[in-house]
């Protein structure tokens, strides 16, 4: 029983508290979240308990309660290593990693998050393989390794466009954008900025609140750089774009947004433009 499948009750309210998470609703998160871990205490499923706990960490952090996201991690951590399982090592260390980025250690960022690419490339796991790449190019981005950044983020990309995952394409689109704002490709960053929000806006997420300053950050920049009119209208392109096409761009691989944008501002553009 203590490897086995959650209850189906159990399952459910992990996922739904998953999915607030990623939505960056931790308020509807905790809940679900804390009904999932004491289910699969009272059952003695570890597992899927260590992956509650870890996920309810994870939620505590974005409330700011530092204090109980501490605690469910500790608990998280001595479950997962009571007997030994990928799944839950890869669940405490996607805690441990968010952990870092509310508390600004970085360094527990880039550890957690490079052991957690090992194991994921392992374990042939594409999502989390595609998330520990966000953090570590989350944390390049923050310390201004925009070289190191850039290919830890395109390799991201090309994942969650594969596996559809739009949530994180969200963030991973304003990653790169703030990549090109300040590789000093204004009109890109704003044209991969406008390509997140409509992502994100179809999602239904937010900009996750640890990048949000290095994102408003690379807006005002790309906003100084090209004038109000022009990042209006280049935001606006990278807003239009469909999904695979802002892919693209985002990975060099179109020059159709530059090109359908040349010469343009805001005020010439028609209404239905």
């Amino acid at each position: 029983i203590g490897r086995g499948e959650p209850g189906p009750q159990a399952r459910a309210d992990y996922v739904r508290g998953m999915l607030a998470v990623l939505l960056i609703d931790p308020t509807a998160a905790a809940p679900a979240l804390e009904r999932s871990a004491a289910a699969n205490r009272e059952a003695g499923r570890l597992l899927p308990l260590a992956e509650s706990l870890s996920m309810a960490s994870i939620a505590a952090n974005m409330a700011g309660d530092r204090a109980s996201a501490r605690r469910l991690l500790d608990e998280a951590r001595a479950v997962a290593t009571s007997f030994g399982d990928v799944g839950a090592s890869l669940a405490v260390l996607q805690a441990r990693a968010f952990a870092g980025q509310f508390e600004g250690d970085l360094e527990v960022v880039r550890s957690a998050s490079s052991e957690g690419v090992d194991l994921s490339r392992e374990a042939g796991d594409l999502y989390g393989l595609k998330t520990w790449l966000l953090h570590l190019g989350t944390v390049a981005l923050v310390t201004g390794e925009l070289a190191a950044a850039k290919p830890l983020l395109a390799e991201a990309v090309r994942i969650a466009h594969q596996i559809d995952d739009r949530v994180q394409l969200s963030y991973l689109l304003d990653a790169l954008g703030c990549v090109a704002a300040g590789s000093s490709q204004a009109r890109l960053a704003a044209q991969l900025m406008g390509a997140a929000d409509t992502v994100r806006s179809g999602a239904g997420n937010r900009v996750m609140p640890f990048i949000a300053p290095t994102v408003a950050q690379a807006k005002a920049s790309a906003d100084a750089a090209l004038g109000a009119s022009r990042f209006e209208a280049d935001f606006a392109a990278g807003a239009r774009l469909r999904r695979d096409a802002a892919v693209r761009l985002a990975l060099g691989e179109s020059g159709q947004v530059a090109v359908a944008t040349k010469g343009v501002s805001a005020e010439s553009l028609s209404g239905r433009e």
